[in-house]
């Protein structure tokens, strides 16, 4: 998935709460996995599938939610309400990995195994550059799934807009 995790953070954080901060929270979440992504580039040279790497394994979120929990129950409502949110998006991130990306090991430690539902065919060449862009980008973008991606993002603008276009009505409102 290349661009659909913030997006679909977004949406379910919005779902879940009006707070800003929760909000902004939650798509840290949701693209928080992908922090590998510099391992990856900067000091990998991308010998391994960053699906590989920790941060998209959920055995390690599973640890650090464990290891996190006892303090939420005492520190203040809403920051350990806008924690869970961020736990819920990196799941969510996972669960959306698993569908198009590639695959997750949800079974990790006892098999390395990658689950995935849905391969996205290798056309190009992963490192390869084609019209200025990596050849796994082309092979993502123009993979069918990709319309969900859109959709997603589009169903986030969309969303985002008319919130926005409704707070600045009760604004005016409020004015006279």
């Amino acid at each position: 998935m290349l661009i659909g995790h913030a997006p679909a953070g977004y949406l379910l954080s919005r779902q879940l709460s009006d707070n800003k901060y929760v909000i902004l929270l939650g798509l840290l979440g949701s693209v928080l996995p992908d922090i590998d992504m510099l391992y990856f580039y900067l000091f990998d040279g991308q010998k391994h599938h960053h699906h590989e790497y920790w941060s998209h394994i959920p055995y390690y979120w599973f640890l650090i939610l464990l290891v996190v929990s006892p303090v939420l129950c005492f520190i203040k409502r809403t920051i350990a309400y806008a924690f869970i949110i961020m736990f819920i998006n990196i799941f969510l991130h996972l669960l959306l990995d698993t569908m198009w990306s590639g695959g997750i090991q949800w079974f990790y430690p006892f098999s390395d195994n990658m689950i995935s539902f849905l391969e996205v065919s290798t056309r190009w060449s992963a490192k390869e550059i084609y019209y200025g862009v990596e050849g796994w980008i082309w092979n993502f973008v123009i993979h069918p799934s990709f319309l969900v991606e859109l959709l997603l993002f589009t169903t986030a603008c969309t969303f985002y807009i008319r919130t926005r276009h409704e707070a600045n009505n009760e604004q005016l409102e409020n004015v006279f």
